[in-house]
């Protein structure tokens, strides 16, 4: 049984009990008023009659005629008048006092009766007279009244249940469409909208459940393309793998079984040398990617200076090699960091920039400090600098890329160049490793770049006193 319905029998039922109450509570003080009424009635009628046989007494005393015939022909005359108003009377002496009372009751043909009996007036008080009366009239119209009210009960019962039912129906559809929203939710349409008019309660709660929807389908989204990111990054881990041993296990096959010269041996194991040292590096970046995701390490003041200098020494023989120029210009600053992980930054996306530039072009790596409001995404570790992000900036004039690529470039194992970054050593993981550092300390990177013209990386940390 629905709710609404369970509401409906209650309501009806409180409704009923109330209504046939109070129309028997109304009925019952008619009853009662219209019986005092017709008590009240008797009693003048009563104390009338006795005036009258008081006065008929002392004049049948006057005349000497106070005789009991005489005086049951007088009450005789009464007796007759009076029945045929549906009354009898009676006078009888009493030996004792008798208090004067009124009762009403039931006969055994369940007629309503008043009966009375009041004593006469000095001298005549040894007179009791009984005075009763059938309330034929009342019993009629308290009938009437009780099929009235029987009337009236169940007029507002059939008119009270169909409309009662159309109304709480009407009242509780927002709550069947919640229903019926939160089924279609359950079974996975996170797409599901319930329209929610008003100001109630249920359409407050229907706003919650279209905002809990929303959530949900936020969140499978997420989900979904989490699950797509980690798949092809496996994709490309297998087929980055697959390449490098597949020719390890050939050139080891053939070494094995055939008889190669010692050229050809030198060759052979130059090349699986080459390719291990290929795969070991993958593996030690594919390990940093997750190292540098730990939260527990203690972020200190890294001179810029000390940081430029580190660098440019690792980077000293591939730039003689590849014939291109480094022009670095920094500020005397310092940044909120650990050397170690900002040096591997730097590092990856200068090799980017020199892997992707031709003999005699140049790199350049810049850096300035910027004073903040509270606009810095590490506003946090900027406060202990004074609000002060540096900025850095690594350019180059080399291949450079479009947009699509652009999109991708920070994704695992991407390479723009395939050909050329595998010949050159590249994993494809070297933005990616950057992307988790620059994450790390609240920082920001972005790319700006076109086709044949060179990129240009830009990135904000948080700045830190010097020490």
């Amino acid at each position: 049984m629905k709710i609404w319905q369970k509401v409906y029998l209650a309501a009806l039922a409180v409704f009923l009990i109330m209504l046939n109450t109070g129309l028997f509570l109304a009925a019952g003080f008619i009853f009662q008023h219209n019986l005092t009424a017709e008590q009240e009635q008797a009693k003048t009628e009563c104390h009338f009659l006795s005036q009258n046989l008081e006065h008929d007494f002392s004049i049948l005393e006057k005349t000497g005629r106070f005789e009991d015939e005489i005086i049951d022909t007088l009450v005789q005359g009464y007796q007759n008048y009076y029945a045929e108003r549906d009354s009898q009377i009676s006078l009888k002496k009493s030996g004792t006092d008798r208090r004067d009372y009124i009762e009403t009751s039931f006969s055994r043909e369940s007629r309503m009766t008043v009966r009375l009996e009041q004593a006469l007036a000095e001298p005549y008080g040894e007179y009791v007279l009984t005075y009763q009366k059938e309330l034929s009239a009342f019993e009629a119209l308290w009938r009437s009244v009780r099929w009235m009210f029987a009337g009236i009960s169940l007029l507002m019962s059939l008119l009270l249940s169909p409309l009662l039912y159309l109304l709480l129906k009407a009242l509780f559809r927002p709550l069947q469409d919640l229903s019926d929203g939160v089924a279609r939710i359950a079974e996975g349409d996170y797409g599901c909208r319930i329209e929610c008019r008003g100001k109630d309660e249920i359409a407050a709660l229907a706003g919650h459940v279209n905002h809990m929807s929303e959530e949900i389908a936020r969140q499978m989204t997420a989900l979904r393309e989490e699950s797509g990111k980690k798949q092809q990054l496996m994709d490309n881990m297998a087929h980055e793998l697959r390449t490098p041993l597949t020719s390890i296990y050939g050139y080891a096959e053939y070494l094995l079984r055939a008889k190669a010269s010692e050229e050809e041996r030198y060759d052979g194991l130059s090349y699986i040398m080459s390719e291990s040292t290929r795969l070991l590096k993958m593996g030690e970046l594919m390990l940093s990617m997750r190292l540098y995701q730990r939260t527990d390490t203690e972020i200190t003041s890294v001179d810029i200076s000390d940081l430029t200098g580190h660098v440019r020494k690792l980077l000293g023989k591939k730039l003689k090699e590849q014939e291109v120029t480094l022009c670095c210009e920094m500020p005397e600053a310092s940044v909120a960091g650990e050397e170690e992980l900002l040096v591997n930054l730097f590092r990856n996306l200068l090799e980017n920039a020199v892997r992707a530039s031709r003999p005699g072009q140049t790199v350049r790596w810049k850096g300035y400090v910027r004073e903040n409001g509270d606009d810095t995404g590490a506003a946090a570790l900027a406060k202990a600098a004074g609000n002060r992000t540096i900025v850095f900036t690594v350019e180059d004039e080399g291949v450079g890329m479009n947009e699509e690529e652009l999109s991708r470039i920070t994704e695992p194992f991407y390479r723009v160049d395939r050909a050329r970054s595998r010949a050159q050593g590249g994993a494809g993981l070297g933005l990616s490793v950057a992307d988790v550092i620059v994450k790390r300390y609240g920082g920001s990177m972005s790319f700006a770049s076109e086709s044949g013209r060179g990129t240009r990386v830009t990135v904000e940390l948080p700045g830190a006193q010097r020490s």
